[in-house]
């Protein structure tokens, strides 16, 4: 039940988040008054972007940011781990959090099947994401080792490459988790109890690596320029 809780209000919380910081940049972009950025123009403004994923330009805007997201991975085969990646990842996010938050049971049946083979999935393209990309994620380490320069330090704790890196790597360190507890707990060398700890621990691992994906996702997507 705890678990529940917090995963519901961490996922809400932390979407609300994001969504308003959408809106707000949207909003003073536009160049509307500062009366605008109340919450009903918020929610009416949440409501339009829903709506909007289930039109001819949602489709045109998901199409767009998978293209600019390929960016990334400018050779053809490197866009496949994008791919892999991120749909393995949403999968897993959806069926493992769905079951967990509305199911008593948990995960079980063809659900559970392709929930392993998206394991699977993940696995291998997060290790070949990391091999890929984990240079390009190297400023939490410049930051911290730029001895010396206390004012370009304290900068560098508020940068965008420092926050995408903070949060790549939480990512990274979260599905190494997700992996070694699902890994281990289908080993028949543990007590019952360690079992249950392997799955507590995968649990909170996942919603970690669901709210560092989301926060790397809006981190990553430019926001409207003026």
């Amino acid at each position: 039940m705890l678990f529940r809780i917090i995963s519901a209000i961490s996922i809400l919380a932390l979407a609300g988040r994001l969504t308003y910081l959408r809106f707000r940049h949207d909003i003073v972009q536009a160049g509307a008054k500062t009366g605008s950025l109340s919450r009903a123009a918020y929610f009416r403004w949440l409501g339009r972007g829903i709506t909007s994923l289930f039109q001819p330009a949602g489709w045109q805007w998901m199409r767009a940011t998978y293209v600019y997201y390929c960016t990334a991975y400018p050779a053809p085969m490197l866009k496949w781990v994008f791919v892999a990646l991120s749909m393995s990842t949403l999968y897993l996010a959806l069926s493992g959090l769905a079951f967990a938050l509305f199911s008593p049971r948990g995960l079980f049946g063809i659900p559970l099947i392709l929930h392993v083979v998206s394991g699977g999935i993940f696995a291998v393209s997060l290790a070949a994401d990391v091999i890929v990309r984990a240079k390009e994620y190297s400023s939490i380490i410049e930051v911290f080792t730029a001895g010396g320069r206390p004012m370009g330090y304290l900068l560098g704790l508020f940068s965008r490459p420092l926050r995408q890196s903070v949060l790549y790597w939480v990512f990274v360190i979260s599905g190494l988790t997700l992996i070694s507890t699902a890994l281990f707990s289908m080993l028949p060398y543990f007590t019952f109890q360690t079992q249950v700890g392997l799955v507590e621990t995968h649990r909170w691992g996942a919603l970690a690596a669901v709210l560092s994906a989301m926060a790397f996702f809006d981190a990553f997507l430019p926001r409207k320029a003026a």
